[in-house]
C-alpha cells in the first residue's frame, strides 16, 4: 500500500496475454514443434511485446501523463506468460468522464467494412466464450450463468453503475439517431464462432459443434491501438473506484498455486550433488 499511499489509486488494470501463433514464434519453431516445446522462444518475444506496450504506456503517452505502473508476469500451466499491469495517471490525464472512458477502451466489434484488420483482431482475441447454458465452458456456473457475466446488455452510452464499476458502451443494432426509427442504421458487427455445444439427447455424441452468433454483448473491453499493434488479447479495465484498490494490488501480487522443489546435499568441496528428492507443492 506504500505506492497507493505516494502515487494514489491505480486507474487502468491492464492484461496482456500471449498467442502462441505469433509469427515470431512460429518462424522459430523446428518441424513438429508448438509453442509449448519453446518456453525459451515464447518467453523472449512476449517479453519484446510487453516492452513495446510499456514503451507506449509510458513515453508514447497512449493514456496520457503517467507517474508510475506496476506489473508482474505470470506461467500458465502449459508455460505461456501473462501480464497483469497497473498504470497510475496523472491528475489532468485521469479519466472522470464518459468520454474519457470511451477515449481509453472500447467493448464493440468495429465496422468489417472500415477497420478489417482490427475486425479479425477484436473478433478472434476479445470474443468472451460465448458461454452459458448447453455450451461447454469453464466459466458456466451450475445454474447455466456466466461468471464473467456475459452477455452484457446493449447500451447506448458508457456510465457508471450503483456499485461504481464501469459499463461500457456497447450498442446494439438500430438507428444512428434514436429519435428518427427510420433514420439511417448504425454500422453493427457481428461475428459466427465454432463452439462446442452440449448434445441434449442421451443417444450419439455428448456435444457437437455449432456456429454460434456474437455480437458487441460478448466483447472484452480493451484498447484498439494496443490490441492491433500486438494481436493478442490485451483487456483494458478502468479503476473507477477507491475501493477496487485493496483487490487489484492482492490479485496482481498473489502467490503461486504450485511450485517445485529439490533437495539436494552438498560434498565437503561445496559442490552440490544429485538432486535427493524432487517434489511439487500445491498451495491452497
Amino acid at each position: 500500500m506504500a505506492i497507493v499511499r505516494q502515487f494514489g489509486k491505480p486507474d487502468l488494470f491492464i492484461t496482456v496475454t500471449t498467442y502462441p501463433k505469433w509469427p515470431e514464434i512460429q518462424n522459430d519453431l523446428l518441424p513438429g514443434q508448438t509453442a509449448s516445446d519453446r518456453p525459451d522462444i515464447v518467453a523472449r518475444v512476449f517479453n519484446m511485446k510487453l516492452k513495446a506496450i510499456l514503451e507506449d504506456i509510458t513515453t508514447n503517452r497512449v493514456f496520457g501523463d503517467m507517474q508510475a505502473y506496476v506489473y508482474v508476469i505470470e506461467f500458465q500451466k502449459r508455460g505461456l506468460p501473462h501480464a497483469h499491469v497497473l498504470v497510475i495517471l496523472k491528475g489532468e490525464s485521469k479519466p472522470r468522464t464518459s468520454a474519457d472512458y470511451d477515449r481509453f477502451d472500447c467493448a464493440e466489434i468495429p465496422d468489417r467494412e472500415a477497420y478489417p484488420e482490427l475486425y479479425e483482431t477484436i473478433s478472434t482475441y476479445m470474443i468472451h466464450g460465448p458461454c452459458g447454458e448447453g455450451i461447454n465452458t469453464s466459466c458456466s456456473g451450475e445454474d447455466g450463468k456466466c461468471s464473467k457475466r456475459f452477455p452484457k446488455a446493449f447500451v447506448d452510452e458508457t456510465r457508471v453503475d450503483g456499485d461504481g464499476y464501469p459499463v461500457y458502451r456497447c450498442r446494439g443494432p438500430g438507428p444512428i439517431d434514436p429519435a428518427t426509427p427510420g433514420g439511417p442504421q448504425r454500422p453493427y458487427s457481428f461475428r459466427y464462432v465454432s463452439k462446442k455445444i452440449r448434445n441434449p439427447r442421451r443417444n450419439g455424441p455428448k456435444s457437437r459443434r455449432e456456429a454460434v452468433v456474437v455480437d458487441n454483448r460478448w466483447v472484452v473491453p480493451h484498447n484498439p491501438y494496443l490490441c492491433q499493434k500486438c494481436n493478442c488479447h490485451i483487456n483494458v479495465e478502468i479503476c473507477s473506484t477507491v475501493q477496487s484498490v485493496k483487490y487489484l494490488y492482492k490479485y496482481v501480487y498473489k502467490g503461486q498455486d504450485r511450485a517445485t522443489v529439490a533437495l539436494q546435499t552438498r560434498r565437503t568441496d561445496g559442490d552440490a550433488s544429485a538432486a535427493d528428492d524432487t517434489g511439487t507443492n500445491n498451495a491452497g
